[in-house]
């Protein structure tokens, strides 16, 4: 009788265990368990950033060079030419004489020109009426000249292509342009160019005077006509 309950117990156990065992296994397969389980941390993919651009290297940009100033050139009046294509003069290219000269005489700094080949060439002319008594109406005219041929053979030329004329008096201004010229034939000596002929022209020029004066031209002398009349006759350039 003891034999038979110890079969028994150790028949139960055996079952215990057998069972437990298959329980073990079915709760494997069955994912009823914990263990033996494995955890994967999922970590977020992160997006690629693409790379900035490499900046462009800036290209140099060299400064522009100043151009160097030319050189101050001094006047060549020797056969100036500048008046010959009609160049208009107007009574405000005369203001130094009839504001200054006229009636403060010539200037002191002046520099006088005492060569034939400085004077030829084309120039501004002006010339004014000398009243003979007090009242008398003055004439102005302005046109362009012309000196040319030698110191023995000058030659004086009033080109009519811009000619103008005034009257003081009636304050008329008409413009003579397009007109006939003249010229007077004269010399030149010591400074003094003298043209003209009181016989055949019934008029004498004597320009007496021919000076520089802070880099231009002038002459300045008069014009006596068989009339007993006289005028004034200036010269500028340029």
């Amino acid at each position: 009788m003891k034999h038979s309950k110890t079969t028994s117990r150790l028949t139960r156990l055996w079952a215990i265990i057998l069972a437990a065992a298959l329980i073990a296994i079915m709760s494997a397969g069955c994912g009823g368990s914990n263990l033996g389980d494995v955890y994967v941390l999922e970590v977020d993919e992160q997006p690629e950033v693409a790379p900035e651009p490499e900046p462009e290297p800036e290209e140099s940009v060299e400064p522009e060079e100043e151009p160097e100033p030319e050189p101050e050139q001094l006047f060549n009046f020797e056969g100036y030419r500048g008046y010959e294509d009609g160049e208009t003069p107007s009574i405000g290219d005369f203001f130094w004489f009839t504001e200054d000269v006229k009636w403060d005489g010539l200037p002191a700094d002046r520099t006088a020109i005492t060569d034939f080949d400085s004077i030829s060439g084309y120039w501004k002319a002006y010339t004014e009426t000398i009243p003979m008594f007090e009242g008398e109406g003055e004439y102005l005219k302005w046109f362009n000249a012309e000196i040319n041929g030698d110191a023995n053979k000058a030659t004086l030329i009033y080109h009519t292509k811009n000619f103008f004329a005034s009257d003081m008096e009636t304050g008329r201004t008409d413009d003579l342009s397009g007109m006939d010229g003249e010229s007077y034939s004269g010399s030149f000596s010591a400074g003094q160019l003298v043209a003209g002929d009181m016989g055949t022209k019934g008029m004498e020029i004597i320009i007496s005077e021919f000076y520089s004066l802070n880099g231009n031209q002038y002459a300045v002398g008069e014009i006596s006509y068989k009339s007993n009349e006289k005028e004034y006759i200036v010269l500028t350039r340029p």
